[in-house]
């Protein structure tokens, strides 16, 4: 049983992660943020999250790679071709499969303009186009009564734009919000995944904003 619940949840949160990596320069990897003892932090959104190692563990690449046995489908949106990168920084998943938080990075490269000029159409549209593409992959994967709505919510202290998703995995409910945070040429995903019961508002009340010096 705890596989069962294990695989579905960290399914939908690899749909939207590529394994390919970012060619950085080395001012250019703190925008990832780092994992110290079961705490990551990052400067470049200003927040922090810790985790309880006796309930979370964060899975490794060779665990995320075996789960994501099915690839993003060919016909992407505009939208998301023009994604230059999309890579994952952690995922971490509680020890019985429940709940998942993860991050993913995403370089815009030129729309970052675009993104200059109205971050809040620009964030609603990047989610939208998500959707579409996410649509697909999940009925293709077995999920069933997929539904999107696109909403602001208060993460770490301001306003975002956040993507609801909600679906069934052979008749159990899955819920999952992923706020969007436009950083200069990076938009974030900062994810929340629960099984039965929406806990993603629970989730992401873990994460705290840094307070500058």
């Amino acid at each position: 049983m705890k596989k069962f619940y294990a695989v579905p949840v960290c399914l939908v949160c690899m749909f939207f992660m590529a394994s390919s990596a970012l060619s950085m320069t080395p001012d250019e990897i703190k925008i990832l943020g780092s994992m110290n003892n079961g705490t990551y932090t990052n400067e470049t959104l200003g927040l922090t999250v810790s985790f309880d190692a006796e309930r979370w563990r964060m899975m490794t690449e060779e665990e995320m790679l075996e789960i994501m046995k099915t690839k993003l489908p060919d016909n992407l949106s505009e939208m998301d071709k023009a994604l230059k990168y999309h890579v994952p920084v952690f995922q971490a998943v509680t020890t019985k499969g429940i709940l998942n938080v993860n991050i993913t990075v995403n370089d815009i490269g030129m729309a970052s303009t675009v993104a200059s000029w109205n971050p809040s159409v620009f964030l609603k549209s990047f989610l939208g186009g998500m959707s579409r593409t996410l649509e697909k992959s999940y009925h293709d994967s077995g999920m069933e009564d997929v539904s999107f709505d696109i909403t602001i919510v208060n993460f770490i202290g301001s306003e975002h734009h956040v993507l609801h998703s909600k679906m069934k995995y052979r008749n159990v409910p899955m819920y999952q919000k992923q706020v969007a945070v436009l950083a200069g040429k990076y938009v974030y995903l900062i994810s929340a995944t629960s099984l039965i019961t929406d806990r993603t508002d629970e989730i992401l009340a873990m994460f705290v904003k840094i307070e500058s010096e």
